[in-house]
């Protein structure tokens, strides 16, 4: 079996122990499979968080990632290995391995590929519906849910989204234009397909008049 160094005893007389854990600093670049960065910059209401769990006693430590560079920066016991996985938006996706093994970068690559999109949600005038969140669709029936998204206050939302595919979107508003309620009208914003990293506004067929979608 495999043996890790975590530290040092000290005896100080019959009754006293010291353990020392020795902690290393690891940090990297958080990326999918396909090169794309993922952060909490390019999410709105969300960030990308990675949880390590140490293989041999299951214990856990986070790292929030949310700087344009997409550095994870975090203290982990010297020679232990953890197992990785990465939260983006809800989504979990799993990252493999590493070992504390010395102060060094170590990036992490999840098992996926993601495209990171944003852009603003209007209406037929171009005028912002204040939408919860945009919902994804695989199909265009609009039953299969894929992903699903903030939009803030000034319209904008920010997702990460599988790329090579085409979505059926729709913004979900509140009924009533309340802002706290778990009632939802959802407004048809037509499909897109993305391809990268870019910019996809999403634009009704629809007016929104005094808060209400007509």
């Amino acid at each position: 079996s495999d043996f890790f160094i975590a530290g040092s005893i000290t005896v100080g007389d019959a009754n006293t122990y010291k353990i020392t854990v020795d902690e290393i600093t690891s940090s990297g670049i958080v990326k999918s499979s396909n090169g794309t960065i993922l952060t909490g910059a390019n999410i709105v209401g969300s960030n990308v968080i990675v949880k390590f769990k140490n293989t041999i006693d299951n214990t856990e430590k986070s790292a929030v990632v949310r700087g344009e560079d997409g550095k994870y920066t975090i203290k982990l016991i010297k020679g232990q290995e953890y197992s990785v996985t990465v939260s983006v938006a809800g989504k979990t996706y799993e990252a493999g391995t590493i070992v504390a093994d010395k102060d060094k970068e170590q990036d992490i690559t999840i098992d996926a590929q993601l495209a990171a999109v944003r852009g603003k949600v209007t209406d037929a005038n171009d005028e912002i519906i204040k939408a919860k969140k945009v919902c994804f669709y695989e199909d265009e029936a609009c039953t299969t849910l894929a992903y699903e998204g903030v939009v803030s206050e000034d319209g904008t939302y920010g997702l990460y989204v599988e790329p090579g595919k085409t979505y059926y979107v729709r913004a979900a508003v509140p009924e009533g234009n309340y802002e706290y309620t778990s009632n939802y009208i959802y407004v048809p914003l037509g499909s897109i397909t993305v391809t990268e990293n870019g910019t996809y506004d999403l634009k009704s067929s629809k007016m929104c008049v005094s808060g209400k979608v007509t």
